[in-house]
């Protein structure tokens, strides 16, 4: 890789620590922990272990998800944690093939897309309302799939696309350190269709 590319790649990891802070006691400070965790700990496995392992990613991921869905996990993350470590190295041990380390890194971001997409729908219809954080954190997680997509069917030109949807992460990472989810700029109240008389 070039010196651009190495630049991209650890721009784009250096941003990402940020949002954590900027969200702490937010409703998403967890999923931006786990989130960048993922990385460090991928990272770290590469550089010090000379690892080749994806499977951090998919233990932070299976964490962001219950980070999203269930509010009230904090207190039981480090027990979920030790599970899903144990269940990785044993998944790890027996080998998977890159398709298979991809399909699992990317089931959770499916999950993610889903409930991202649900919520803001939720909130649409009831709330006549467009959450505009919400709109961000799908095309984040639409940007990760087709990122995860490409690499496994080299569609788009592999390198050439995976440096593009970097780029757009650094965007979606800066946002989320400007934003937090409660700021009111970031929704868009709806006019009522029927007003009332």
């Amino acid at each position: 890789m070039s010196l651009i590319q190495y630049f991209i790649i650890y721009s784009s990891i250096f941003i990402w620590i940020i949002p954590p802070i900027r969200q702490f006691r937010g409703a998403f400070f967890w999923f931006f922990l786990f989130l960048i965790s993922g990385d460090v700990a991928t990272m770290v496995a590469r550089l010090i272990f000379h690892s080749r392992t994806n499977i951090f990613y998919v233990i932070f991921g299976v964490l962001c998800v219950i980070a999203v869905q269930w509010k009230g996990a904090a207190k039981l993350y480090k027990f979920l944690l030790a599970g899903l470590l144990i269940t990785s190295l044993v998944l790890e041990f027996y080998g998977l093939n890159y398709k298979q380390e991809y399909f699992l890194i990317n089931l959770p971001d499916f999950l993610l897309l889903f409930i991202f997409l649900k919520n803001f729908i939720l909130k649409l219809v009831n709330d006549r309302e467009i959450d505009v954080f919400l709109i961000f954190l799908t095309f984040y997680e639409l940007t990760l799939i087709t990122k995860s997509y490409d690499l496994i069917t080299s569609l788009m030109s592999g390198t050439t696309y995976f440096f593009i949807t970097t780029l757009f992460e650094i965007f979606f990472g800066v946002f989320f350190c400007i934003y937090k989810e409660s700021d009111v700029r970031l929704k868009i109240k709806l006019a009522n269709p029927y007003p009332t008389v």
